[in-house]
């Protein structure tokens, strides 16, 4: 395990700004280019905010073992979605992230 915790603020706030980007994307009917482009910056985002959550589960722990599977299962399907999936849910109003999987 490495001694540096990442900064989980700053990333939960990169996500916020990520979402925020593709929302003003798709209202102001960019490109379809250019939409991908911001659903894959948020995919990337919410990858990094869970990966930042599971360096800071605590080892040895039932609830802490829990609560580390629920963030994987999280992590394991916004790195199986696509852009397209993405932009497709912001399309239809829905939410695009699962926000935080704690």
């Amino acid at each position: 395990m490495t001694a540096y915790v990442s900064n989980h603020r700053k990333k939960k706030e990169t996500l916020t700004r990520r979402e925020a980007d593709l929302l003003r994307s798709v209202e102001r009917g960019d490109s379809p280019e250019k939409r991908l482009k911001a659903a894959e910056a948020v995919r990337d985002a919410q990858i990094r905010v869970f990966e930042c959550q599971l360096s800071l589960v605590p080892p040895c722990d039932d609830a802490d073992k829990e609560r580390e599977d629920r963030i994987r299962r999280h992590l394991e399907e916004w790195q199986s979605r696509t852009a397209q999936e993405i932009l497709d849910s912001v399309v239809k109003g829905n939410r695009t992230q699962p926000a935080v999987a704690e």
